[in-house]
């Protein structure tokens, strides 16, 4: 009996870390995908990669925007794109992902780029970006994101 209990507390120890570094694998490949669905505009893809309810701070500083279904934030999302806003943000930079559990996830980083308005005015952006996601149906989706201005204290910190 007791050398079934350590074979499953030794198994366990060296199972669990492989499964987490998997799921820390999974997460940051959705993360480099939603950046792939925001430069493409790629609305189907954008969708796949958000729970159904799930809420931003954007960088701009303002109010908690929720979105309680994933149809209505397709078609918002979209509707950007049709309108010629254009995205070209660069991969995140000193990407960090922390599983929790098997089911939540915390991804931290920096993010570059700009977007470009219909009317050819380009936005630089340079933001902290933490995003939430939660495992549902085995796929990672976001259920919440946060982005702030990036100031570095040193020129050219970002581009190491």
């Amino acid at each position: 009996m007791k050398a079934n209990i350590t074979i499953l507390l030794l198994a366990g120890m060296f199972l669990t870390p492989a499964a987490l570094a998997d799921d820390v694998e999974d997460v940051k490949a959705a993360a480099l995908e939603y950046y792939v669905a925001l430069n493409a505009g790629d609305a189907d893809l954008y969708a796949k990669l958000n729970a159904d309810e799930s809420s931003i701070f954007s960088a701009g500083g303002g109010m908690l925007s929720r979105h309680t279904s994933l149809e209505a934030r397709k078609q918002s999302f979209q509707a950007t794109v049709d309108g010629g806003l254009k995205r070209n943000h660069n991969w995140p930079k000193h990407s960090e992902v922390r599983v929790n559990g098997k089911m939540f996830a915390v991804e931290s980083s920096y993010t570059t780029g700009s977007s470009t308005s219909p009317s050819g005015t380009v936005t630089r952006h340079r933001n902290r970006a933490t995003r939430i996601w939660v495992k549902q149906d085995g796929q990672w989706k976001i259920v919440h994101q946060h982005y702030s201005p990036m100031q570095p204290v040193h020129p050219g910190e970002l581009e190491r």
